[in-house]
């Protein structure tokens, strides 16, 4: 197995386990050779007996690498090898971001301020914006996918992630609870994943950031979802701005067609509820989505 003091690629180096999840583990590294610190995703050992996953994520790999963007994690390099002679492992270095996981800091706090829960959200619409125009669905926003820095900044991390994983049976019943809380409705009913998918989701989370829970629970994840598909959307208490209320009727419409056009649009929308003031007129998009997205890529 690996630890503290193995060496990655013969050049990261582990320092410090931060975090694990359904993927694997994260750990603080250092970059021997650029001599600057970074975070390496270590894959769980039996993703790698699935050849399917493994040539998708690849795929993903290279895809995210080239999105830019100061609210996507960075990823720097991608690796396969071997631990020691009995663990074969692949590996994910990106940059090491200073600062905590959006599900820690309202753990924390409880429900945020106004202003800073619609300033997040902004935030990480730009980021996805970015990444849409690309190609790229998140599939699985939620507040653990979401990393405060110190300074304020927002990153959208794990682009990706979760289409690779589509269809492994190794993801755990925790985090399949935590992604029904997000899901959209026509995805929770097989459908394919569109950009409109994240909107919805990050409505959720929005909406979660504001009201201290999100708008569905359940002790099970086919009853969060099946209340996903079925029961509309709960309105935000009327002590909250009509802007405010306006912005999350609109995203968490079921209809994707209903939602905002795009993320830019839903981003500028929560900037304009921040002030007071309603939505601004959807300018229209000025180019085609990619065929990708055409196309509704699961």
């Amino acid at each position: 197995m690996w630890g503290r003091g193995t060496v990655l690629g013969g050049r990261y180096t582990l320092a410090e386990r931060l975090g694990g999840g359904a993927m694997g583990e994260v750990w603080r590294a250092e970059d021997e050779v650029l001599e600057r610190a970074v975070a390496v995703k270590i894959l769980l050992p039996a993703l790698l007996e699935d050849r399917t996953f493994m040539e998708r994520f690849r795929r993903e790999a290279k895809l995210l690498a080239s999105l830019s963007h100061p609210g996507i994690v960075e990823v720097h390099d991608y690796g396969e090898g071997e631990a020691d002679p009995d663990t074969r492992l692949a590996y994910i270095v990106m940059e090491l971001i200073t600062g905590r996981p959006l599900d820690e800091a309202l753990a924390e706090s409880g429900p945020l301020p106004v202003e800073r829960g619609l300033d997040i959200l902004a935030q990480a619409l730009d980021a996805l914006h970015t990444a849409h125009r690309r190609g790229v669905v998140h599939r699985d926003i939620k507040p653990s996918n979401l990393m405060l820095r110190d300074d304020g900044r927002v990153v959208v991390t794990d682009f990706g992630i979760a289409r690779a994983m589509a269809g492994t049976k190794l993801t755990s019943s925790q985090a399949v609870l935590g992604t029904a809380l997000y899901v959209a409705p026509e995805r929770a009913e097989g459908k394919a994943s569109v950009p409109a998918s994240d909107l919805y989701s990050i409505g959720v989370l929005c909406y979660e950031m504001l009201v201290g829970e999100p708008p569905f629970t359940g002790e099970t994840a086919l009853e969060i979802v099946l209340k996903h598909v079925r029961e509309p959307a709960p309105e935000l208490p009327e002590r909250f701005a009509e802007p405010v209320r306006a912005l999350l009727a609109k995203a968490l419409a079921k209809l994707p067609e209903e939602r905002f056009g795009d993320a830019a649009e839903m981003a500028a929308a929560a900037r304009a509820a921040a002030e007071g003031k309603p939505a601004p007129a959807p300018s229209g998009r000025t180019e085609p989505l990619p065929a990708a997205l055409v196309a509704g890529a699961a």
